[in-house]
């Protein structure tokens, strides 16, 4: 993806980055293996060969750790890590037990390794369970599960800053605030194989993330948040929108194969968040937006917002969330994204919800791009566009919708493909003067109704059988039916 004059200023990159090298070592041990089967010492020792660490290993143990749960091993892990990083570097080693520990920092040129969901570093407190800070770089924790044990601030599993260091293969629980704060001001972090759930659990004053990624140029891969306050579909939650599974702020994500789940909101990009890629990501059973996006300039392909925006719903006091709703100044382009919402007889009024406006310097409209996307199951229609004055071209190329009524929104739409599973009328079509769009049949025919709202050429009601196609054009808000 090409950068242009739009680039955020960063901080400047080291000249080698000996990560890569590291992480493709490490990617080609894990995959498929236990984590009990993926010691990091020997990937250690073949990196030190080639940046001048120390490959040796360093047990907590044998610096007076316990691990039994109720010993206070903070004194005891920080030795280890300081003996290490004097060292020249190394591996601090975790066996299996329960490490009561806070405060604890990394040091440069260490490594920390444990057997995941065996290896448990437990808050003893208030306060930052783990903190890698900015002198850290290419350093990887690796297969240790980080607990919390209060609902009081401040409490944070893992605050990750420095640049080019790698998570793989963590989980994180019950902490008051972030699980995983990645702090801005770093660089080309690496997320893989990482779970959460279970944070957030203060109300909060600012947008904040189970995950928040605030550094530039990190991805994440196979990476699961599940929701802060974890909710209930029957909930009336936090009055403002500030907790989320994901929440990005830095510049040039890359996110794939990745999931946010059963939050008061799914993923948020924040409007500094530009030029990312986010592939194959799903937001689930959040009670509010699946997707909040206010970043420009970014790639979105095959994601999707299944049954979210359901806050209340049991209650009878449903808001109507739609499942992505696009605020961003526009740029944006969607590739064969879906809202999906199945199973819930709810007010959720709009799969996807656009406000993109951005005239630009030469006066034409830079709006968002929805290519191929769908939307099945809200109650009017499947988009909903906000923007103001007359389009420059289309940003919906096509898409698909399951009718919910006899009147479908068709604003900015080039293509409409019909998915109804039953016959259907379609009395009215709401869109912008001047705008043409395309009715393609779907699998059962639908009738278009000739009345006040639609003109059809013959004056009758309109037959639209399968694979047939008929253009309308919008004239004074009266839709007419092209030869």
């Amino acid at each position: 993806m090409k950068r242009g004059q739009d680039k955020i200023a960063r901080p400047e990159k080291p000249a080698s980055l000996k990560r890569r090298a590291f992480l493709n070592m490490i990617r080609g041990t894990t995959i498929g293996m236990s984590a009990a089967a993926v010691p990091l010492a020997a990937a250690h020792a073949q990196r030190a060969e080639t940046d001048g660490r120390s490959g040796a290993t360093f047990d907590v143990r044998q610096f007076g750790a316990r691990g039994d749960g109720a010993s206070d091993d903070s004194r005891a892990i920080q030795t280890a890590i300081d003996r290490a990083s004097a060292a020249g570097g190394g591996v601090v080693e975790f066996p299996p037990g329960d490490y009561r520990c806070i405060g604890i920092v990394l040091k440069p040129n260490v490594d920390l390794n444990g057997l995941q969901r065996r290896s448990i570093l437990r808050a003893r407190s208030i306060g930052t369970l783990l903190t890698v800070p900015q002198d850290v770089r290419d350093s990887s924790v690796h297969g240790l599960s980080f607990r919390g044990v209060t609902d009081r601030s401040p409490s944070v599993g893992l605050r990750l800053h420095g640049i080019g260091n790698f998570v793989s293969r963590c989980d994180f629980n019950g902490f008051a605030d972030e699980g995983i704060l990645i702090a801005e001001g770093g660089l080309v972090h690496h997320l893989e194989y990482v779970f959460a759930d279970n944070c957030l659990r203060v109300p909060r004053s600012k947008v904040s993330g189970v995950l928040t990624v605030g550094a530039h140029d990190c991805t994440l891969f196979n990476v699961e948040i599940a929701g802060g306050l974890g909710t209930r579909l029957g909930q009336i939650l936090e009055p403002d929108d500030n907790n989320w599974c994901i929440y990005i702020i830095g510049a040039n994500t890359f996110m794939t194969d990745c999931v946010a789940e059963v939050g008061q909101g799914g993923i948020r990009i924040a409007a500094s968040s530009q030029q990312n890629r986010i592939e194959n990501t799903r937001s689930d059973l959040n009670a509010r937006h699946g997707w909040f996006i206010e970043g420009t300039r970014s790639q979105f392909s095959n994601c999707i917002a299944l049954n979210c925006g359901l806050e209340g719903m049991q209650s009878g006091k449903a808001v109507g969330w739609p499942g992505w709703y696009l605020l961003a100044a526009a740029h944006n382009t969607f590739t064969n994204c879906r809202n999906h919402l199945e199973g819930y007889d709810g007010n959720v009024t709009f799969g996807f919800e656009e406000y993109g406006d951005d005239p630009g310097r030469d006066g034409n409209r830079r709006i968002n791009n929805l290519i191929g996307c769908t939307s099945f199951g809200h109650k009017i229609a499947a988009f909903d566009t906000k923007s103001a004055g007359p389009l420059n071209g289309n940003n919906v190329h096509s898409v698909a919708v399951t009718i919910g009524s006899e009147e479908i929104e068709v604003y900015n739409l080039a293509i409409l493909e019909l998915r109804n599973a039953a016959a259907t009328r379609i009395a009215n079509f709401r869109g912008t003067r001047g705008q043409r769009v395309v009715i393609v049949g779907g699998t059962v025919a639908a009738t278009i109704v000739h009345g006040r709202h639609i003109k059809t050429r013959t004056g009758q009601p309109l037959v639209v059988q399968p694979e047939t196609a008929f253009e309308f054009v919008n004239v004074r808000d009266v839709w007419y039916q092209l030869v």
